[in-house]
């Protein structure tokens, strides 16, 4: 676990509230954010489907065709984690 110190929160980084002197911020190994990958890489696939499907509806509008290109770079995106994530529950049948 690694502190930082050195500055000082005040005002709005504290909502309003003043800060009564140094800050200690504590820093987490990115071990503690790892079992949360796979669900996190779901809704990021979930949130591009969500964009592509927008961008093609709005692709329709007068003047907007160029968000097709758009839409179709997202849906490449999502095609390509949704393979990343089927690659990694293949090669390990334990994980979800």
């Amino acid at each position: 676990m690694q502190v930082c110190r050195g500055h000082r929160t005040q005002g709005r980084q504290l909502g309003g509230r003043l800060g009564s002197g140094p800050a200690l911020e504590i820093v987490r190994p990115a071990y503690f954010v790892l079992p949360h990958r796979e669900p996190a890489w779901k809704i990021i696939t979930e949130r591009l489907d969500v964009l592509t499907e927008t961008f093609t509806a709005l692709a329709q509008e007068p003047g907007l065709s160029t968000l097709c290109d758009l839409a179709a770079t997202l849906r490449s995106m999502a095609g390509d984690v949704r393979k990343h994530l089927d690659e990694r529950a293949s090669a390990a049948p334990g994980r979800v």
